[in-house]
């Protein structure tokens, strides 16, 4: 059951016994939306030092995203204060899902080498980062 939290002073019944909200009503008789989105998460690194003071690091992430939405499309109908009969949902009854599909990846890698020298530090690094983003979305409307 969903409650609908109402300022004090409005009525939440119609004198006809009908709802008086026009967003419960809405809520109510207007359809629903119903996702499910799911996401998986790989991640690959390494940190090699084929010499002492020179290290290489290496990572590899991927993120896979894939979902699904259901919209049910209801007209709502609502009683207006003047008695006639208004429509505050869809225009018509039909249904909307979107379907989606999506993947980012990154690759990182960078080497560093330190080396002191009697009180003299050195230190060079050098590196690379690459990303990728590919997303896909096909959506179908059907109108009754």
């Amino acid at each position: 059951m969903h409650y609908i939290i109402l300022f004090p002073n409005t009525h939440r019944f119609n004198a006809d016994g009908t709802l008086a909200n026009p967003i419960e009503v809405a809520m109510r008789n207007g359809g629903r939306v119903k996702t499910d989105n799911n996401t998986s998460q790989f991640s690959l690194g390494t940190e090699l030092e084929p010499v002492k003071g020179w290290k290489t690091n290496i990572r590899y992430n991927y993120l896979l995203s894939t979902g699904v939405s259901t919209n049910d499309l209801y007209p709502v109908d609502v009683m207006c204060a003047n008695g006639n009969v208004s429509n505050i949902g869809a225009p018509q009854t039909g249904l909307i899902e979107t379907l989606q599909h999506g993947h980012y990846e990154v690759f990182t890698a960078y080497t560093k080498y330190e080396k002191t020298i009697a009180r003299n530090y050195f230190s060079i690094m050098v590196g690379y980062e690459q990303d990728y983003f590919h997303n896909r979305k096909l959506t179908g409307t059907v109108i009754v």
